[in-house]
């Protein structure tokens, strides 16, 4: 479930909005309704929000006040904003604010307010999935033996949770298992202002280290072949990939 807000001095416009909201869309729990800026503050504050669909005009505190409060404000976790506002002169000055995942005006009919309200669900979704795979990757490399400290841990670490992300979205292609160099190891070369080569050494260097230093048994169990056959970067990373999905 996830928790919204919504913020409008225009109480019959949220409860029309909300009702309708909740009737379309299953995950959404309503915490409340602020006619204010800075009951919206207070709410974000005190509470777990979500999402918040903010009106920008509203009294003692206005929705642009709201987002400069907030990009200053140290909070543990800050909601997906939502603004949906009838006042296009303050809509053009929110352009660009990183807080905002999206703009709508109230002419929007309220299906169209619904489908950018799943959209938002969806990529939250998307993007929890991939965070907690990293932390699987990283503990799959450190049940191996890999050096956590090694930079080529971090690069390898990287390039599964590259290869993670192109599969979720589209599990079908799985073609890019076989171009570790030519795309992931060059996607991170870019990163980090590095060469190929370097990714690519760094990286046998970490599988090498690990391979010396794992236990023959864990070695056997994991990638079922004899213990002299040593791992290759592109073998742990499939082994790893398998285990995901």
């Amino acid at each position: 479930m996830f928790n919204v807000l919504i913020a409008d001095d225009n109480i019959n416009y949220a409860k029309v909005l909300i009702n309708y909201l909740m009737k379309n869309n299953k995950d959404l729990r309503l915490i409340g309704i602020s006619t204010n800026g800075q009951e919206v503050i207070e709410m974000i504050t005190n509470y777990n929000i979500d999402i918040v669909i903010l009106d920008l005009k509203m009294p003692k505190v206005s929705g642009l006040q709201v987002l400069k409060i907030l990009k200053n404000k140290k909070c543990l976790y800050k909601p997906q904003i939502l603004v949906v506002s009838g006042d296009e002169h303050y809509l053009k000055q929110i352009i660009g604010n990183d807080l905002v995942y999206a703009f709508m005006t109230k002419s929007c009919n309220l299906e169209k307010i619904n489908e950018k309200i799943s959209e938002m669900i969806q990529d939250y979704n998307y993007h929890y999935v991939l965070q907690n795979k990293k932390k699987i990757i990283l503990n799959e490399l450190l049940y191996l033996g890999f050096n956590i400290k090694h930079v080529g841990t971090r690069y390898l670490s990287e390039v599964i949770e590259m290869m993670y992300e192109q599969n979720y979205l589209n599990r079908e292609a799985r073609g890019y298992t076989d171009n570790l160099e030519r795309y992931f190891y060059k996607q991170l070369a870019r990163k980090y202002l590095k060469t190929v080569q370097n990714i690519k050494a760094n990286i046998n260097k970490a599988t090498n280290a690990m391979y010396n230093e794992c236990e023959q048994r864990r070695l056997l169990d994991y990638f079922s072949f004899a213990y002299d056959c040593k791992p290759t970067p592109k073998i742990v990373v499939n082994t790893i990939l398998l285990k995901l999905f």
